[in-house]
């Protein structure tokens, strides 16, 4: 059994552990102190942040975004994922014709890319690890470390910003109990245009500002773009096909004459029979809008890769409630986008059959 006090109007709050007796002290969702009950005896390391230092992190970081809001508009943080950012983007032009003012966004480094793909200028770059870096944290929960990391973000973000379009105040898109409950989300695309109080279902990317530099053609070293095809097989936001699978399609794709060129973070687990360059992930988007196809997990890159490639085909694991996601659904795109249900841990004699299908639809 756990009870839990809030203090500071839910920035600090004490969970006790009834069984084991030892209360956790968070500040934002932030595990900052462990210590047993009726005792000050500290279980954390000296490395972890005091109260007062957090603080005054915390409130640095909101007073870095309140100094950078513009006036007579409306300040957006863009503070989930990749695909999330892109969707609301999308959304930008409804958004500003319904409420007659521009929009000004808050952008992650890494997320930048968008900024120049939407030709957005309007902008302020935040870097959260600035202010707290909060790998520093110790893990408590049987997620990843990447997902825990993700969670205390949200926790910062929804304590500290509204989640209802403020004129001249930061606000963040977060789903709002009250409004889920009147207004269930249809799908991806409506889920984010009914927190900015739309209503839409599907939408078009604008014309989006993707170009080939000559450099990415040089490094390329003149392989014909129409030989070449697109991996994109690692996700934050959901399970990975296992990689004996991606071996298995880019040695057949090698066999058929193609070139194999792999967008990836995680090196640990090459794939055979594939080509890894040292390209900005803007470089990669480019190549896949010229190469003969893209093949990508259901990822929120997958959700630009669609919207520019002339032959995408989406993997969608178990984990994802693909009715949901489905991109020929939520996305008006030049181009349908083959979308295949697949098991994480696919066997050979499967994968050999999703293979061939792929393979007769290359041709």
């Amino acid at each position: 059994m756990k009870n839990k006090k809030k203090y500071l109007f839910g920035l600090y709050s004490e969970i006790l552990d009834a069984n084991s007796g030892i209360i956790k002290c968070k500040i934002l969702g932030i595990t900052i102190r462990k210590k047993f009950n009726k005792s000050q005896q500290c279980l954390t390391s000296d490395s972890q942040y005091d109260i007062d230092e957090m603080l005054c992190n915390v409130k640095q970081f909101y007073n870095y975004i309140i100094n950078h809001c513009q006036s007579d508009c409306f300040n957006l943080v863009l503070h989930r994922h990749l695909g999330d950012s892109f969707v609301l983007l999308c959304l930008k032009d409804y958004f500003e014709k319904k409420y007659g003012k521009k929009l000004y966004f808050f952008v992650k480094p890494r997320q930048e890319i968008l900024m120049k793909i939407f030709s957005i200028e309007n902008y302020t770059v935040f870097d959260i690890t600035k202010f707290l870096d909060i790998r520093d944290y110790t893990t408590e929960t049987d997620i990843s470390k990447t997902q825990y990391i993700d969670k205390i973000e949200e926790n910062l973000y929804i304590n500290l910003f509204p989640s209802i379009p403020l004129i001249n105040t930061p606000f963040i898109c977060n789903p709002i109990d009250y409004i889920k409950n009147r207004c269930p989300y249809k799908n991806f695309i409506h889920g984010w245009s009914i927190m900015l109080g739309l209503d839409i279902k599907q939408v078009s990317a604008p014309k989006l500002n993707i170009k080939l530099s000559n450099e990415v053609l040089n490094k390329l070293n003149n392989i014909d773009l129409n030989k070449i095809i697109c991996f994109a097989p690692e996700a934050n936001s959901c399970k990975e096909i296992n990689i004996e699978f991606w071996n298995l399609l880019a040695e057949q794709l090698t066999l058929k004459g193609y070139s194999v060129i792999v967008n990836s973070v995680n090196r640990h687990h090459k794939i055979k029979f594939a080509n890894y360059f040292n390209f900005s992930l803007y470089d990669f988007i480019a190549i896949s809008k010229n190469a003969k196809a893209v093949f990508t997990i259901r990822s929120g890159l997958a959700d630009i890769l669609a919207n520019v490639s002339k032959n995408c085909f989406v993997f969608s694991t178990e984990d994802i409630y693909q009715d949901y996601f489905y991109m020929n659904k939520i996305f008006k795109l030049p181009y349908k986008v083959n979308e295949i249900r697949i098991n994480t841990g696919i066997n050979s004699k499967d994968a050999k059959k999703v293979l061939n299908n792929i393979l007769n639809q290359l041709k």
